[in-house]
């Protein structure tokens, strides 16, 4: 009984820690989205400092990508790496490219780009925590012109 009460408080408490911290500042990666580009990668990536705690692996997500306040799309993956504490949220990019709300915003400069949802983590006795996303970031998206 102690072992169950001891593990409710500690996901209450770990709610409710990430409740408070979870809102802020990430980078978005590439910082420039060049809507002409048609290399490798595959997606635009926002990532920020989070700790998960030990035992746990992340096993749903929904979060949605907004510029400028409009929605853009909905995010295809997340990832936790460990050894420095960085949360990957993935963003396909040709949806991104796609997209009339970012290619309305090319060569305007830097735009506010937020992730906003959640993800679940659980553990191996199936206890979960859920936290909300609520991050900010820049980007600027570029259209450059045909070369002569």
């Amino acid at each position: 009984m102690k072992r169950k009460l001891f593990a409710a408080f500690t996901s209450l408490f770990l709610f409710t820690l990430s409740a408070f911290s979870q809102s802020g500042t990430m980078s978005v990666s590439p910082d420039v989205i060049n809507l002409n580009a048609t290399g490798n990668f595959e997606y635009v990536q926002c990532q920020y400092g989070w700790v998960i705690p030990s035992g746990y692996q992340i096993t749903a997500h929904s979060v949605q990508m907004f510029m400028e306040g409009d929605f853009v799309t909905n995010s295809a993956s997340i990832t936790y790496c460990a050894i420095d504490n960085m949360l990957f949220v993935e963003f396909d990019r040709n949806e991104i490219q796609n997209s009339p709300v970012v290619q309305a915003l090319a060569n305007l400069g830097p735009i506010q780009v937020t992730i906003i949802g959640t993800f679940t983590v659980t553990n191996s006795l199936g206890a979960s925590i859920v936290y909300p996303v609520d991050r900010t970031g820049t980007a600027s998206i570029i259209r450059p012109g045909k070369r002569k």
